[in-house]
């Protein structure tokens, strides 16, 4: 009986090695694609904001051109180096404005 006893507590042990093992790879596996889908979702989220400030800074650009003309080469230098925040006051600021300048602030010296 003891060696029965001892078989069953070795077959135990190796019962719950396997389920540690198992359990071990299938937190990682599950660890590893819920990295990958926020990656993604991270990389399409920025892809996006990065999609509207292109769409936004060329609008800008024509409207710019249309009102003022072809714009000097700071002004295409300021556009480009834009944020998002800052390609919206440009925006709104080109409705009233006179001048490039007004818009863009005076060209560099």
């Amino acid at each position: 009986m003891n060696e029965s006893m001892d078989m069953l507590e070795t077959n135990i042990d190796r019962w719950k090695e396997q389920a540690l093992a198992e359990g071990r790879e299938q937190g990682m596996l599950l660890g590893m694609q819920q990295g990958i889908q926020q990656g993604m979702a991270s990389g399409i989220e920025q892809g996006r904001q990065q999609g509207l400030a292109q769409g936004e800074r060329q609008l800008l650009q024509r409207l710019l051109d249309r009102r003022f003309g072809p714009l000097p080469d700071w002004a295409l230098a300021r556009l480009a180096h834009a944020d998002a925040a800052q390609l919206e006051a440009w925006s709104e600021a080109v409705l009233d404005a006179a001048a490039l300048s007004e818009v863009l602030g005076a060209p560099p010296h």
